[in-house]
């Protein structure tokens, strides 16, 4: 019985073993720094954390797609590198929705749509580890505003409940924003020029040739509504020449 529970009991340890052997990954040791650089594209869908309507109606945000590209430039020793850029980018929120209500017995199909487009020039710095040619990266990002666009439209119901007739009115208008701390007019659309935060992220390099799905959050208030970030999830291509592509 004794030799059945040692023998046992070694089976298991070489089994436990023999898996930490197969998913245990050997770092190579670094190599001297090389340098390469290219372009970069790609696309997000993006959005504010804590954005509220000015509607009585809560209106979702459904995402705004835009799209980045610049210059890219890597300094890599063997697996860890460190992969600094200069893009164009967007940024922006989306809100939009549609809905019933029915006032003195009338119904009414009733819709708004709000949205904030902007564009920057940003310089993320990711560090970046490879293995495999599987990617992991993280690192912060500093942006400036160059300009943008705020559009507003809505279709929403006017009466009185003591008149059965109830209607709708539509409004809409375009605006530039105005990058700055304080609002110079009551009806400007202001938001900070300087935003700041970060990159997390995976990807897959194959020679020069690197894509990645990342998570950009902000950590600086837009200026925007009430104590609002940017947010977006990205999807980039770069194509590397030079030694270390």
């Amino acid at each position: 019985m004794l030799k059945k529970a040692v023998s046992a009991a070694l089976l298991l340890s070489g089994l436990a073993f023999s898996a930490q052997a197969q998913v245990q990954v050997n770092f190579e040791p670094l190599q001297p720094a090389k340098l390469s650089y290219g372009l970069r594209v790609g696309g997000q869908v993006m959005g504010l954390t804590s954005l509220s309507s000015n509607i009585q109606h809560d209106v979702p945000q459904v995402g705004l797609w835009g799209g980045n590209a610049g210059l890219a430039a890597e300094i890599s020793w063997g697996w860890l590198a460190v992969q600094p850029a200069v893009v164009f980018i967007q940024k922006g929120f989306r809100m939009q929705d549609s809905w019933m209500e029915t006032h003195n017995g009338k119904t009414l199909a009733l819709r708004s749509l709000t949205q904030v487009r902007l564009n920057y020039v940003e310089v993320p710095i990711n560090l970046v580890a490879t293995i495999h040619r599987f990617q992991l990266l993280a690192g912060p990002y500093v942006s400036v505003g160059l300009n943008g666009r705020f559009h507003e439209e809505a279709t929403l119901p006017i009466g009185s409940e003591y008149s059965p007739d109830y209607n709708t009115y539509q409004y809409g208008y375009s605006k530039k924003v105005s990058f700055s701390s304080k609002s110079r007019n009551y009806s400007d659309i202001t938001i900070r020029r300087l935003d700041a935060g970060f990159n997390i992220g995976v990807g897959y390099r194959y020679k020069g040739w690197q894509v990645q799905p990342l998570y950009s959050r902000g950590i600086r208030y837009t200026g925007y509504g009430y104590q609002t970030k940017n947010w977006s999830a990205q999807l980039n291509l770069t194509r590397f020449i030079g030694p270390a592509a």
